[in-house]
């Protein structure tokens, strides 16, 4: 998720209202500004929690 400071605001609350029973995990929010240079810490995240 991206974001202008505001990090995940209340976006993992809302996911778990609208999931209810789904398997809501830790996401990753990345900056808007950094975007261009996020290719590593996504590939980090995704190392580490989608096992």
């Amino acid at each position: 998720m991206t974001h202008e400071g505001s990090g995940f605001g209340s976006s993992k609350q809302s996911l778990m209202i609208f999931c209810k029973g789904g398997n809501v995990m830790n996401g990753l929010a990345i900056h808007g500004a950094e975007v261009q240079e996020s290719k590593k810490m996504i590939q980090k995240w995704a190392e580490e929690n989608l096992k």
